[in-house]
C-alpha cells in the first residue's frame, strides 16, 4: 500500500511540475506581450528617438519569447483543456513566421528607425543619450537578440516538425493526450 501511495504522490508531483512549467511559459509570454503593446502604442505617438528607445526595450526581451513558448509547449498534452488544444496548432504553425519576423523584419525596422533618427537629428546637436541610442553599442546587441531569437524559433519549429513526422501526427494530435 505504501508503494502505491508513493507512486500516486509521484504522479501528482509530475502533474504539478507540468502545470508549473506551462504557467512560467504563459507568464513570460504575457510579459513579452505587455512590452509589445507598450511599444506599439507608445511608438505611434512618440518621436523617432523615443520610438527607438522603446524598440530597444522590446528587442532586448525578444530571446524570452522562444524560451517561454518552449516552456509552454513542454507541458505536452497532459491535462490540457480543449481551448488550449485548439490554440496549440496556431502556435506551432506560427513558429516559421516568428523566425522571419525576428530575423528579418525586426532588424529592418530597427535600421529604418536608426536611419530616421540620424536624419532627424543631423542638424541638431545630440545629447549623450540620443547619441547612445543610435550608436553601434546599442544597435549591435539588438541585432544579436533578433538573430538569437530567430534561430531559437527555427530550432523549435524544426524539432517539432521532426517529432510530428516521426510519429505521423499533426500538432493537435501530438498534444492531445486522448490520442495516446
Amino acid at each position: 500500500m505504501a508503494q502505491q501511495s508513493k507512486n500516486h504522490l509521484r504522479s501528482h508531483n509530475l502533474v504539478f511540475s507540468l502545470y508549473q512549467i506551462r504557467l512560467v511559459g504563459i507568464l513570460i509570454i504575457t510579459l513579452f506581450l505587455s512590452r509589445l503593446i507598450i511599444a506599439v502604442v507608445a511608438g505611434i505617438f512618440e518621436p523617432t528617438l523615443v520610438r527607438l528607445s522603446i524598440q530597444g526595450f522590446l528587442i532586448n526581451s525578444l530571446p524570452l519569447l522562444p524560451l517561454s513558448i518552449s516552456l509552454y509547449l513542454m507541458g505536452a498534452g497532459h491535462r490540457r483543456s480543449r481551448r488550449e488544444l485548439k490554440i496549440l496548432p496556431y502556435i506551432c504553425n506560427s513558429l516559421p513566421f516568428f523566425t522571419v519576423l525576428c530575423g528579418v523584419i525586426f532588424p529592418v525596422i530597427l535600421f529604418c528607425n536608426v536611419y530616421a533618427a540620424m536624419a532627424e537629428t543631423a542638424a541638431n546637436k545630440l545629447t549623450p543619450y540620443q547619441q547612445e541610442l543610435i550608436s553601434s553599442s546599442r544597435v549591435a546587441p539588438a541585432l544579436v537578440a533578433c538573430i538569437i531569437t530567430s534561430i531559437g524559433f527555427y530550432l523549435i519549429s524544426r524539432q517539432m516538425q521532426r517529432l510530428f513526422a516521426k510519429y505521423g501526427v499533426t500538432c493537435g494530435q501530438f498534444f492531445d493526450e486522448r490520442m495516446i
